[in-house]
Order: structure tokens, then sequence, then C-alpha cells
């Protein structure tokens, strides 16, 4: 039997360490969001709000959260480079644009980051607000939204394994490579700047919004932990082969663990958000019915995912420490803006329905959650 066709498992007590280390961090986070605010942290849901600058949909606190989601990641990077190494130990953060390069060409960073958007939005969420945040509220359509953007996943970075395509891109020069780091750090340290902006200038509590930035400070430190910051681990990951690195499975089984308990403890026994008033309701979206549109979007998400080796949180991290990921990211942005505006137009010539009542409502209604954006759902009659 040909090696190629035999799978082994490949991992070190390091990175699995490191991965129930981050998944913990990414549920203490996700717990106190949900706890203190009634909201759950979709991470494509805050990207595209605040891309979309879109105010109603808490941009401020997402903006927040989104900065401080990056800060630690960004400062390690600037400090410690691609790993930490000492003289008996050392721990890679982030590859080397010379490893990733080999393996990406440009075409993965473009269709990679389009499919992840655009499914991002038609799915309603990712492997955070599905994942690690839908899967143990038991909601089935997260649970259905992760076995299939996990088995796409899987199927498109095995297969582009063996049948290599979309690899080996070019590089943009060791001059660029420099300019960029600098020049993201600056890009960063602006988008600090905007955030205390914001939170001076906020008509909403300074103090909700400076604690989503420590919220995002503690989701960012899990994915950097984690390994999920390394297109190489996650790769290594999704495909089946003879070096088959499974340890991620440790993030997620850790944070959604943890989060059984305290998600449903919260919801069950605690009344209403600590940190709203009395009788506020967690905006947790309904467990809705499994359909088409969140099995398509979950499926497209998963061959982005599995094309690009990137999801949403580590998309934006990557922004600042891979020269190519910014073509990603841009890539990301086009594609959930592009779903969200074919979705608009199809509305508008979607005909009006009698609902009981008699009064006429669209076929395709808005409805957000705080935390993933759960809009344009399919009317149920």
């Amino acid at each position: 039997m040909d090696h190629y066709n035999i799978l082994m498992v490949y991992w070190n007590n390091q990175d699995v360490v490191a991965a129930l280390v981050g998944g913990t961090l990414i549920a203490i986070s996700t717990t106190l969001n949900l706890y203190l605010y009634g909201r759950i942290t979709g991470l494509s849901g805050i990207f595209n709000s605040v891309i979309r600058h879109d105010l109603k949909g808490g941009f401020e606190w997402k903006t927040t959260f989104f900065l401080g989601l990056l800060t630690i990641p960004v400062l390690a990077y600037q400090i410690f480079g691609s790993a930490i190494v000492t003289l008996n130990w050392s721990f890679i953060l982030f590859d080397s644009d010379l490893y990733v390069d080999s393996k990406q060409g440009m075409g993965a960073w473009i269709i990679g980051g389009l499919l992840v958007g655009w499914g991002t939005r038609m799915g309603n969420g990712c492997t955070s607000g599905h994942g690690v945040c839908g899967m143990p509220r038991f909601a089935p359509r997260s649970i259905m939204a992760v076995c299939t953007f996990m088995g796409t996943g899987v199927a498109m970075a095995t297969f582009r394994y063996y049948v290599p395509f979309f690899q080996g891109g070019s590089t943009f020069g060791e001059s660029y490579a420099t300019v960029w780091r600098w020049t993201s750090l600056v890009i960063f340290l602006a988008g600090l700047a905007f955030a205390g902006y914001l939170t001076l200038k906020s008509t909403t509590s300074k103090k909700e919004l400076l604690i989503n930035y420590g919220l995002g400070l503690i989701f960012g430190a899990g994915l950097l932990i984690s390994g999920m910051c390394k297109i190489s681990k996650i790769m290594g990951f999704l495909t089946l082969n003879e070096y088959w690195d499974p340890s991620l499975i440790f993030v997620m089984m850790s944070a959604v663990a943890i989060n059984v308990f305290t998600f449903n403890y919260i919801l069950q026994k605690v009344p209403s958000p600590t940190m709203l008033p009395p009788g506020s309701k967690y905006s947790v979206p309904p467990k809705g019915k499994i359909d088409g549109r969140l099995v398509g979007g979950a499926a497209i998400f998963g061959l982005g995912w599995g094309l690009s080796g990137l999801c949403p949180g580590p998309g934006m991290v990557c922004f600042f420490t891979q020269d190519h990921a910014l073509i990603w990211c841009i890539s990301l942005a086009i594609g959930q803006l592009a779903f969200d505006y074919t979705l608009q137009a199809m509305e508008k010539r979607q005909p009006n329905q009698n609902n009981d009542v008699g009064q006429k409502q669209p076929l395709l209604k808005k409805e957000q959650s705080n935390g993933e954006n759960y809009d344009f759902a399919i009317k149920q009659n």
C-alpha cells in the first residue's frame, strides 16, 4: 500500500495543551458575553457589522470587541515575530510568509475569502457562532451547520492535497513584508485610536465598551494560544493524510464542553443579563428549522475554509501577520456584502403575502442578534 493512502495521527503534547488552554479562554470570553450582555459571540456577524458601520446592529461594542481580539496577537507578532524562542523551549505563534506562500496560490486567497464571506452570511454563522455558541445550546441549526462545514472543509482540503491546485503562490518580496509589518501596525494603532474615540464620544455606557474590549482580549488570546492563527495548523487538521493533526479538535471540544454548562446554566438560572436593566432578554437566536439556505451556506463556508485555511476570526488576525491575508480579508468583505446586497435585491422582488390578520409582510424578514447576524430569515407560515 502506498504511504499516501495511510491515515496517521501527527501531534505533540504541547499542541494539545495549547489547544485546551486556547479553547478555555474562548469559552470564558463567550460565556461572559452571554452572562453580562446576553449576546452570542459570532465573529462573522461582528466583522459584518463593523465593515457596514451598522449603528443599529451594535457597531460600537462590536468595534471595541474586534480591536480587543486583535490586540494580543498583533502585539505578540510585533514583539516576537513568528515564534517565541528560548534556550530550552519554543512556541510557534504564526506561520512564516515563505511557508504560507509556498502552499497558497493567489486563487486560494481570493476564492477562499469570497466563499467564506458568502457562506457565513448565507448560513448565518461560522465556527464561533454555530460551533462555540450554538452547539452548547443544542441548537439543531448550529449542529447541522457545524457538521456541514466540517464535512466540506475536510473534503476540500483533502482533495486539494491529493489533486494540487491554487498552490505555490509567489511572494511579494522581503521588502514588502517589512513594509506591510509596519503599515499594518499603523492601521492597528489607528483602529485603537478610533475605538478610544468611540468610547469617549459614545452615548452608550463607556464601561460596556471597555468590558467588550476586555472580552475581545480574552478571545484573541485564545485564538493565538490554540494555534488557530496558523494556516498550517488548520490545514493540518482539515487534510486527511499521513500527517493528519487532530489537535485543533481540543479547541472546539474544550470550548463547547465548558459552554454546555455555562450557557445552559445562564439561560435557565439567570433571569436577565447582569449588566443590563432587570427584565432584559437574552439576544439568543431561536432554534429554527433546518433549511436549504443554512446547509448551503455552511457548505460554501466549509469549501472556502478548506481552500484558504482561514475562517473569520483567524483571518482578521492574519491580516496583520501574513502579507497575502490582506487579499483574503478584502475578498471576505466582498463576499459578505455581495450576499447582503443580492438578498436585499431578491427581497424587493418578492411579492407580499397576507398574514393571519390580513396585513402584508415580506417573505424575508430581518432577525438580528447582538452577536451573530441572523438576518433575512425565511418567514415560516
